[in-house]
């Protein structure tokens, strides 16, 4: 019996709907099955799904990006990140120093507005990946 390959999660945190949208469409696009968060019970129980990829905006209402990093950090997560910020090219830069130091796994970090074409690209690389450690495991 054939079994179907499941698909990698991405998961889009962000407190702007649109983007989580934009994010989940360039995600499903890429092959993955995506979904979008934005308050901390959904974020905690998306963690906890140990998704492949969290594409991760760094300034939020009611548990900022910092948090989910530490959040990561405790959990000793394999998820790769992409950080986003509107903010500040500081904010971005420390949020990258804080989650190497913590060990966790950067693919890149972007300003808002983001180049949707990188993303994808990188998120197809990132698939590509995925699905060549399941041939191998």
């Amino acid at each position: 019996m054939n079994s179907v390959p499941s698909r990698p999660l991405l998961v889009s945190i962000d407190d702007e709907a649109e983007m989580r949208g934009v994010i989940m469409a360039i995600g499903e696009y890429a092959g993955f099955e995506a979904i979008g968060v934005s308050n901390p019970a959904q974020i905690h129980a998306a963690i906890a799904r140990n998704p492949a990829v969290i594409v991760l905006d760094l300034i939020m209402p009611d548990m900022d990006g910092i948090e989910v990093i530490w959040a990561l950090a405790q959990r000793k997560s394999q998820t790769a990140l992409i950080l986003l910020s509107g903010f500040d090219p500081n904010v971005l830069n420390t949020a990258y120093l804080i989650a190497k130091h913590e060990g966790l796994h950067i693919l890149a970090q972007y300003e808002k507005p983001m180049d949707t074409r990188q993303l994808h690209q990188q998120l197809l690389n990132i698939r590509a990946q995925y699905e060549q450690a399941q041939d191998t495991g």
